[in-house]
């Protein structure tokens, strides 16, 4: 039916928010230099894809914890 809510998926999900943290913390002040007008929409951009990668990494490392 439904995805269920997993010690796993939660772990992935707290590594998913973390990177799209870090990576906005580090990218703004570059993006907010080089590209003033799209700022916002290019950290948010960054951000959205390390937290792709760091949740696909995650699921698969605690996929093979025991």
């Amino acid at each position: 039916m439904g995805h269920r809510f997993t010690r796993q998926s939660a772990g992935a999900m707290f590594a998913a928010v973390a990177a799209f943290l870090l990576t906005r913390d580090a990218t703004f002040g570059y993006f907010r230099h080089a590209l003033p007008d799209w700022a916002y929409r290019a950290t948010a951009l960054a951000g959205l894809a390390a937290a792709a990668v760091a949740y696909g990494l995650a699921t698969l490392w605690l996929r093979r914890l025991p």
